[in-house]
């Protein structure tokens, strides 16, 4: 899990949330005294008080404001990598390797900002093979390919299913507009991972 334990993010984030510790403890099962515990555990851990203390109130710090962002973004990590793997291996399958096709823009801008956090908590091996831009479409779908990452210049006609393409769009410092795609390929057994996938780079 790293620095931060699960468990203990966990907890700061309950009692962030409902301002108290006994709260925290109540909602989560255990007793005052151990959310106490782990809150200090992460404080000594990132240096600086996360909460002001009260008479059975506590409230965030400007650290622990901070640090709230960061802990909701790691546990949101972590429920994804949980969807990603329990949905794999409830069917004894696991896809602990994923080959993915990319453009070479593709590669370097996009497909490390859709994968980063996952691929560090979940220790999935990411293969990628990357194409010149010119090229990619005329070898589709490239051999071996699990996953395809591409640029077009043209928008391509959408359902929204994950059968077909979809794309999110940035427009160039020259004023052309790239449309970048991304479709499974057929047969891939990584259904919660194309959501997750496919989710991030709608909002990118």
């Amino acid at each position: 899990m790293g620095k931060y334990e699960d468990a203990k993010l966990r907890t700061f984030v309950s009692a962030a949330r409902l301002g108290s510790f006994t709260q925290a403890a109540r909602s989560l099962g255990i007793t005052q005294p151990a959310v106490s515990q782990q809150i200090g555990d992460l404080e000594r851990m990132y240096g600086a008080e996360l909460f002001v203390r009260g008479r059975g109130e506590v409230a965030l710090t400007e650290a622990g404001e901070h640090f709230l962002g960061y802990a909701e973004k790691i546990l949101d990590a972590y429920g994804e990598v949980d969807a990603l793997f329990g949905s794999l291996t409830a069917s004894g399958r696991s896809v602990g390797r994923v080959n993915v096709a990319a453009t070479s823009f593709c590669a370097t801008y996009v497909l490390p900002r859709l994968v980063e956090d996952i691929v560090a908590v979940s220790g999935l091996d990411l293969i990628t093979n990357t194409y010149p831009e010119s090229e990619f479409l005329s070898v589709m779908p490239p051999a071996g390919a699990d996953l395809q990452l591409f640029t077009a210049t043209r928008e391509e006609v959408l359902d929204g299913g994950l059968e077909k393409y979809a794309q999110s769009s940035l427009t160039l410092p020259s004023g052309e507009k790239w449309y970048i795609c991304f479709r499974p390929t057929p047969g891939f057994s990584g259904t919660a991972l194309c959501h997750i996938l496919l989710d991030r780079l709608l909002k990118l």
